[in-house]
């Protein structure tokens, strides 16, 4: 059970971490076409987190 919630919070902090980056990313001015090359998700996606 304690493996289970620490690989959940490990999951949920890389998603912060990348979200994290992609806000930082877009507000330096870098196309959502870039954005998505290097996090691998769909501009549709990116949008979203936007």
């Amino acid at each position: 059970m304690n493996k289970l919630k620490i690989a959940h919070a490990r999951e949920e902090g890389i998603k912060q971490g990348k979200i994290q980056l992609i806000r930082g990313m877009h507000k330096n001015g870098m196309p959502l076409e870039d954005i998505a090359k290097f996090t691998g998700l769909s501009t549709e996606e990116i949008r979203k987190l936007l």
